[in-house]
């Protein structure tokens, strides 16, 4: 349990373990004190919680609104769905999906304040610190990554990386033993709405044939994206660079994590200058 907690006075504030004393920001405040059951002992849980049902909230918007994008689109070229309800009109159908834009907005802006406010504390350790760290990650790949659309372009780029399935197909043959639910934004899969709910997408292998160690995203309707994070690693070596890292695959962003930490692991080649002639 989170040694900070609550106090609730004119306004919501967090007392946290060093001391000092947080005022809570009036949207982020408004939706823990309204919410029934969001405020309990444990004040990291809570607000990890609520960020959790924000982007659960802001993936339903997301998809509700495209539908009523489409809606739109339909109605206004005097097509109507048998899913759509026969007395909606086209203005009625864009009103709809204005306001739909306005909640996402309102979602997301929250969300953003959620998240600045538990970063600007400047935790050290716990899960709010870890949570701050990984919020701050940039999501897309980084340098000295090389990106595959799928595995199977990922294989028919090197065949030793495939291995041949039951069904006499080549799948990709890498060893995946380092955890299944690394996560980043936005390929998290929101679950039940605990701080460990939300669950990744992206699964760490190892390639003994190449020496090579990827990361590959599986995700249903989504392509199976492959990064190739390093080569000329060894089982040992793997042992030794991710055995710090295992125990924040739930924070977010962490499969970028992991590859910062291969990219830090890696031995550089050693590059003898050009002779000169005497």
């Amino acid at each position: 349990m989170s040694p900070h907690k609550w106090r609730r006075g004119r306004h919501l504030e967090l007392h946290l373990a060093d001391g000092r004393i947080e005022q809570v920001p009036d949207p982020v405040e408004d939706l823990l004190t309204q919410t029934p059951g969001s405020l309990t002992d444990d004040a990291a849980a809570d607000l990890l919680r609520l960020d959790a049902t924000l982007l659960l909230l802001s993936r339903k918007l997301r998809d509700d609104g495209e539908t009523a994008a489409k809606t739109v689109i339909q109605l206004r070229a005097g097509l109507r769905p048998r899913a759509v309800d026969p007395h909606l009109s086209a203005s009625d159908a864009l009103t709809g999906h204005a306001l739909l834009v306005e909640q996402l907005d309102d979602v997301m802006i929250t969300a953003e304040i959620l998240r600045e406010f538990v970063i600007c504390l400047g935790l050290v350790d716990g899960p709010l610190a870890e949570a701050a760290a990984g919020w701050q990650r940039e999501p897309a790949p980084p340098a000295g990554v090389e990106v595959f659309l799928d595995a199977d372009q990922f294989v028919s780029d090197d065949p030793r990386r495939g291995q041949r399935a039951t069904w006499g197909g080549t799948v990709l043959g890498g060893i995946e033993e380092w955890g299944t639910q690394w996560r980043r934004e936005p390929d998290d899969r929101p679950g039940a709405l605990e701080p460990t709910g939300i669950s990744g997408t992206w699964s760490i292998g190892y390639i003994p044939a190449t020496m090579e160690l990827y990361a590959v995203h599986r995700e249903t309707h989504q392509p199976r994206t492959v990064w190739l994070l390093g080569h000329a690693f060894t089982m040992a070596d793997i042992a030794n660079v991710l055995s710090p890292v295992l125990p924040s695959m739930r924070a977010p962003n962490s499969i970028l994590l992991i590859a910062e930490t291969v990219r830090a692991a890696r031995r550089p080649r050693l590059v003898r200058p050009p002779t000169t002639a005497a």
